[in-house]
């Protein structure tokens, strides 16, 4: 866990207290669940996507990428 920690924590080199650093990560994941639920939401209304299997792997794929945009964004503005 200390690794992740460690990833996750890279670009708030700023800040010094791990309880904030610990927030800001946990907002990040939150905003990035938000927008692979709404977008996968998106996509059963569509008809993009029909099964639960998919549907949890597209949302899964969306998360990610957008977890690693959000971190690329926060490394380039810190």
């Amino acid at each position: 866990m200390n690794i992740l920690y460690e990833i996750y924590a890279a670009p708030f080199t700023l800040i010094t207290n791990p309880l904030i650093i610990l927030l800001l990560i946990a907002l990040t994941c939150g905003i990035a669940f938000v927008y692979a639920y709404r977008t996968v939401g998106i996509m059963y209304s569509k008809n993009i996507i029909v099964g639960r299997t998919e549907g949890s792997i597209m949302h899964w794929i969306i998360r990610i990428i957008a977890i690693f945009v959000f971190w690329s964004i926060i490394s380039l503005i810190s």
